[in-house]
């Protein structure tokens, strides 16, 4: 009886064991899989991605950063170049009209207002949102300003 009882508790401790060995890959595989997928959001890298990736947040969870988009995309850019620039860095862009707005600058017949999003994960339960509001007058750019929003599960 003892040798029945000792040869099912080895078979017993060898299931367990490759339950263990199945159960560790499953895990490993997907957090490679989690990791991985995190990496496939962050962009193409060019010099204004690159200036956007190393922005650190500090004790925030928003962060004016219109200096740095007007570093690239200076007044008097044309809004043809200036939406190139935004598109290139893997912006979405949607034009507003005066009225989709809260507290617009006073738009002209001739101004037009457009809002660039951008969204890119550095970790795997969060992501960053930028948003840029570019403003154009007779197709120049008047003014641009931008915030970065730091967004966790």
């Amino acid at each position: 009886m003892k040798e029945k009882t000792m040869l099912i508790v080895l078979i017993s401790k060898g299931v367990k064991l490759k339950l263990f060995k199945y159960l560790f890959i499953l895990i490993a595989f997907y957090f490679f899989t989690v990791l991985t997928h995190a990496m496939r959001d962050l962009p193409m890298e060019n010099s204004l991605q690159q200036d956007i990736l190393n922005i650190k947040l500090k004790d925030s969870t928003k962060l004016d950063i219109s200096k740095i988009i007007q570093k690239h995309i200076p007044i008097g850019t044309t809004e043809e170049n200036a939406l190139k620039i935004l598109e290139d860095s893997g912006f979405k862009i949607y034009k507003q009209d005066e009225k989709a707005l809260i507290n617009p600058l006073p738009l002209n017949p001739s101004d037009e207002l457009f809002i660039a999003v951008f969204k890119y994960k550095k970790m795997i339960f969060s992501h960053y949102e930028v948003s840029v509001m570019i403003y154009f007058k007779k197709e120049i750019v008047s003014n641009v300003s931008s915030v970065i929003i730091y967004k966790s599960l």
